[in-house]
């Protein structure tokens, strides 16, 4: 819609003494000058007008044309020279698309035509349809959306779920997007696609330090939403009560995202708000009422439809490693000799860096006896060294537990050592949810004992299988010469995974073989797969990944390839299935540079299913000149009526053509690109056609109009009209 804009008294002045003085040789216009317009009164542009008053006005273009409308009075002041019924944008009418009439707003020029008001049936508009909204967004009861992503905002603190406004609509930042003239912290809240993980972004200018508190909210009102006091009703009244709190555990640059464990959102409908005033850690902020999220019954996110930020999990290690005296007997080069070899290359190896390791032995490797006397669980879960990243010291005091040769004594305590394994490895993962935790056991011990300490299969592998499906620890096993195949298997299968069999693997050869077991360990357990929440309903095609270094915006666009085999040395991922994706993998060379960096962060970009892509549209148009004597068409003057959000634009071409059938062998000429900034050229200031086209004068004139959504297909713009005009200019 055109958007006149109203004038101060000193701009009455000066605008109406042009319109007076528009056309011809600078003097008043003759009454006849006037066409059917009155000849305005004498002007007091000093004295106020009468609000609502109407009167004619003209506005020169060039030498040889203007445009002729009615300014009304609001305010007090006289508005610009625009068409008839003030501020409802371009006149529509009921004509067909491409019908020539004289120009009725350039009384300037006698021989002005026109296709006036061109108003297709419905605005044009970017092929698709609107995406759905995304996370639990989606699932929320209406009165939650209209509150958090209010219809025609104004400002920024009408749009929560991490939006901010423009152009009167709440839309999605972009991937590190931001208000780089902020000057503080903008903290917002994303959808909660994940019940154990809130997202919490900054759009302001400022990083955000870490320890900013976030809290979640029960039985509050969604009438709270926008205010800076989460726990006050806008009437003053109170509010909801906490329900949960946590704290961001790292600072947030401007334009990062980061996400924060550890509050509660489970079981209910909660507002989730954060930097809330008075709490730990608040930071003084640009906007403080657009910090709004909502868990909603646990809703699920039904598509990206704005990033989201996954951080790839640590993975910690735990090994347990035999030592009974039987991998001292194979002939040398021993069974102990081959593992203690390959374990001190697989710490020395960068492979290894990123994990964070422990282990133990069976004796008294962590100060208490995991042997076959007295087989206790306890025991064997005490590893004497916390899990830390294979570097420096760590490496130093892991080769240190290596002795030239095994010590025996202990027996072979299967039972209890995995058991106490898988035990460790899920009090570790309990208490560090954000690690992938794994355990690996390394034995030559056969089943017929059942490590010294009886039991069953199904007792061995218990623990281990409940490490798997309620913790996600998978454990992974070593089968050296003399071990039992089959009882190595079967705790495998328990934890997940499968064993590596080396029983039959020649002495010379089993350095080699176990060192080859461990790096295919860690590259099954480094692989750098990122969860896609509730893949069916986002497109594949349209989903991304950016590698933020050090957590830290701006990042770096990885390129999506077909499969694990089409991964090359280039910055890569592919997904799991092309169609029905649930995971994204990042491919192995970008890998290990994310695996060593601790802070790395991995936006998964992409859009739900639907959307907007550019759509083209062309129109012909054939001036005819007959009824002057002697003219021919000249192409003159182009205006136009957009609504155009955020990033969108349309992009107008033209060309010329002596007939409409020659116009395809013709090049197109650029004409206007509308943006959000340009969304309406007004006839009384229009695109100029002659100087744009390289031949104005051909009879037969294509418009091109290209509409380009916006760059996350969200919204598209709309065309509402235009007009193309021009004059039948006498044969010189």
């Amino acid at each position: 819609m055109t958007r006149w804009r109203r004038h101060g008294v000193l701009a009455v002045v000066v605008s109406f003494i042009i319109a007076l003085f528009a056309c011809g040789d600078g003097r008043p216009p003759a009454a006849d000058d006037w066409g059917d317009l009155a000849k305005p009164p004498d002007p007091t542009p000093l004295q106020p007008c009468v609000e609502g008053a109407v009167q004619p006005c003209k506005v020169s273009i060039d030498a040889k044309n203007c445009f002729s409308g009615e300014q009304v009075c609001r305010g007090g002041s006289w508005g610009e020279c625009g068409r008839s019924q003030f501020g409802t944008g371009f006149k529509t009418k009921a004509a067909a698309l491409g019908t020539q009439g004289a120009c009725t707003h350039n009384s300037c020029n006698p021989n002005c035509q026109a296709f006036e008001d061109e108003v297709p049936p419905s605005p044009l508009q970017a092929a698709g349809s609107a995406p759905t909204p995304g996370g639990p967004v989606e699932g929320l009861p209406q009165s939650y959306i209209d509150a958090g992503l209010r219809a025609s905002c104004t400002n920024d603190n009408q749009c929560q779920f991490d939006h901010h406004c423009s152009s009167g609509t709440c839309v999605p930042w972009g991937t590190g997007e931001f208000v780089n003239t902020a000057p503080n912290a903008d903290l917002t809240v994303q959808p909660i696609c994940d019940p154990d993980a809130i997202t919490v972004c900054n759009r302001g200018g400022v990083a955000a330090p870490p320890g900013v508190s976030v809290i979640v909210v029960s039985g509050a009102s969604e009438s709270t939403m926008g205010s800076c006091s989460p726990l006050t009703l806008p009437d003053g009244g109170p509010g909801g009560t906490v329900h949960s709190t946590c704290t961001t555990g790292q600072a947030i640059p401007p334009g990062g995202c980061r996400q924060v464990t550890g509050c509660n959102v489970t079981g209910g409908t909660y507002l989730v708000y954060a930097n809330p005033s008075g709490m730990p850690g608040s930071v003084t902020e640009t906007s403080c009422g657009n910090n709004y999220s909502v868990a909603y019954n646990d809703a699920e996110c039904k598509c990206l439809a704005t990033s989201v930020t996954q951080a790839l999990r640590p993975v910690t290690m735990f090994m347990m490693l035999d030592n009974s005296g039987s991998m001292n007997t194979t002939p040398a080069p021993s069974l102990w000799t081959s593992t203690k070899n390959a374990l001190e290359s697989f710490f020395d190896s960068t492979q290894s860096n990123p994990i964070n390791f422990t282990m133990r032995q069976y004796g008294t490797h962590g100060g208490s006896n995991c042997n076959d006397s007295s087989c206790s669980t306890a025991n064997c879960s005490n590893f004497a060294t916390t899990p830390s990243p294979l570097v420096g010291a760590h490496i130093a005091t892991m080769k240190g537990m290596l002795p030239n040769s095994a010590p025996g004594g202990a027996g072979t305590p299967h039972r209890a050592a995995v058991a106490g394994l898988a035990k460790a490895a899920s009090d570790w993962q309990t208490a560090h949810p954000d690690h992938k935790t794994v355990a690996v056991y390394i034995s030559d011990g056969a089943a017929t004992t059942y490590a010294n300490c009886g039991g069953t299969n199904t007792d061995i592998n218990g623990p281990v299988g409940t490490a798997y499906t309620t913790l996600g620890v998978e454990t992974y096993t070593i089968a050296m010469p003399g071990a039992s195949v089959s009882l190595l298997n079967s705790i495998a299968t328990a934890g997940g995974t499968t064993s590596f069999n080396l029983t039959t693997v020649p002495a010379a050869n089993l350095n080699t073989a176990v060192t080859n077991a461990l790096s295919s360990i860690a590259d099954a357990v480094l692989t750098c797969d990122v969860p896609i929440p509730n893949p069916a309903a986002v497109d594949p095609d349209d989903v991304g990944a950016v590698y933020l270094p050090n957590g830290n915006p701006p990042g770096s666009t990885i390129n999506k390839v077909g499969n694990a085999a089409a991964c090359t040395s280039g910055n890569q991922f592919y997904l799991d299935n092309p169609t029905t994706p649930s995971n994204l993998t990042i491919c192995p060379s970008t890998c290990s540079t994310i695996q060593g960096d601790p802070n790395a962060i991995i936006e998964i970009t992409g859009g739900c299913a639907g959307g907007y892509t550019p759509q083209t549209f062309t129109y012909e148009y054939e001036g005819d000149c007959s009824a002057y004597t002697g003219a021919a068409v000249e192409w003159m003057f182009f205006s136009y009526d957009s609504t155009i959000p955020d990033d969108a634009n349309i992009v107008f071409r033209a060309r010329t053509a002596d007939t409409i059938a020659d116009l395809s062998a013709e090049a197109y000429a650029s004409l206007t690109t509308a943006t959000n900034a340009t969304e309406v050229v007004p006839p009384s200031a229009p695109f100029d056609l002659n100087a744009a086209l390289p031949n104005p004068q051909r009879n037969a004139l294509q418009l091109e109009i290209t509409i380009n959504p916006t760059s996350n297909g969200a919204a598209t713009p709309s065309l509402t009209s235009w007009d193309i005009q021009f004059s039948c200019t006498p044969n010189e």
